[in-house]
């Protein structure tokens, strides 16, 4: 993983999940679409553009289905959306030790944002 910070700071546009998802590929920000650009329906589009230009496909999962039904390595790097307040929801780069959810990179250029845990998980898999 090559840490990416976001371009487009402030809500409704910014693009932290396009910062994650360029650290995880290792390419820069402007590299990857932003996903508010694809509308409230961005999944398909997004793993469309994933399968073309490099691929992979994200695969998503809730957060509390893992607690109850997965197993997962650790040290296994994804994207995670958290709760900010408000509303909205904020992209960081997590992994699992053990059941601790850890933050390898937040996309924020000063970092730290006040989040709760993942609410929806998302790794790239090759299909």
């Amino acid at each position: 993983m090559k840490p990416v910070h976001q371009t487009i700071l402030h809500a409704p546009r910014g693009n932290c999940f396009s910062a994650c998802l360029a650290s995880l590929l290792e390419v820069g920000c402007d590299d990857v679409p932003n996903i508010h650009d694809f509308g409230d329906e961005w999944f398909y589009p997004l793993n469309k553009w994933l399968l073309e230009t490099h691929r992979l496909v994200l695969l998503m999962i809730t957060a509390s289905t893992y607690r109850s039904a997965l197993w997962l390595p650790d040290e296994v790097p994804f994207i995670a959306t958290c709760d900010v307040g408000g509303g909205w929801r904020h992209a960081v780069v997590m992994t699992y030790r053990g059941m601790e959810a850890i933050v390898l990179h937040d996309p924020l250029p000063e970092g730290g944002a006040n989040q709760s845990g993942p609410v929806y998980m998302y790794f790239l898999v090759k299909p």
